[in-house]
């Protein structure tokens, strides 16, 4: 809502949470998906990440907001390798993928080679919104 909000503000000025928002403007109805669906999502992760077994390993998905949108509230860089290094060290049945716009896949491609794991990949551009949810629901 606050990006609505901001609609109506200054477009000099990134925009930011300003007001509350309603919870019951947060509800959102719940999104079946098939088996054939998600079969396909995954299909096209495995071409991504080979390696990838869906029955054998647990996706993270890491969005470091690589992009110039709103840097103001984007982690340190580092923080998120530090994280994410962490997590391939001690499960080893994860693989992270990173997550982003099409502007933002150098920036995320750039991570995942100073990551140096065949368990970290750039999915950035590669899915949209409704993918991701194809890919994480099942």
């Amino acid at each position: 809502m606050a990006l609505v909000n901001a609609l109506d503000e200054d477009p000099s000025v990134p925009p930011l949470s300003r007001s509350q928002v309603d919870p019951a403007l947060l509800r959102i109805k719940p999104r079946h998906v098939s088996a054939t669906e998600r079969a396909a999502m995954l299909q096209h992760l495995v071409h991504l990440a080979p390696g990838f077994d869906p029955s054998q390993h647990r996706l993270v998905l890491v969005n470091p907001n690589a992009g110039d949108m709103l840097p103001q509230r984007r982690w340190p860089r580092e923080r998120y390798l530090q994280v994410i290094r962490l997590l391939l060290e001690r499960y080893e049945d994860i693989y992270v993928l990173l997550t982003g716009s099409e502007n933002e896949r150098k920036a995320v491609r750039e991570m995942v080679r100073e990551i140096r794991s065949p368990r970290c990949v750039s999915v950035a551009g590669a899915f949209n919104l409704p993918d991701m949810v194809r890919v994480l629901c099942g």
